[in-house]
């Protein structure tokens, strides 16, 4: 079940109507892709871009002006695999994909909504230590 707290479609809708970034098309193709990898994957606006949560904050865009549309994952360096696919040289376990333009989006789809079932175990397994 989706926690109503942290889904707001509609403000991230609104975001979107107004954004004048160079990765908007990456974010309009990934945001539906994101949000079907599980049901309980909702969005809202974090840092001034659209952000995933996951039984808390899961992910989120960063759209510097002038820079191609780059994802951070709170915790990305927990679920990084050897696909490469997470910068993960951050202190504080972060992981950032940096998607160049749309066709890079596309071809790394699959890889992307897989380190996302990957985090959400990753998650689930966490609440088992607490």
């Amino acid at each position: 079940m989706k926690s109503k707290l942290l889904d707001n479609t509609a403000e991230v809708d609104a975001y979107m109507d107004q954004l004048n970034h160079t990765g908007r098309s990456v974010v309009e193709f990934l945001r539906p892709a994101i949000l079907a990898v599980d049901s309980r994957i909702t969005e809202g606006i974090k840092w001034n871009a659209p952000c995933f949560y996951y039984e808390g904050d899961m992910a989120v865009f960063n759209l510097h002006p002038k820079s191609p549309a780059r994802m951070i994952f709170i915790n990305g360096a927990s679920i990084d695999a050897e696909d490469g696919l997470f910068d993960t040289r951050y202190p504080d376990g972060r992981g950032m994909i940096v998607f160049q333009d749309l066709e890079d989006a596309k071809t790394r789809l699959t890889k992307l909504t897989s380190a996302i079932q990957r985090w959400i175990v990753w998650s689930d397994g966490q609440k088992g230590g607490e």
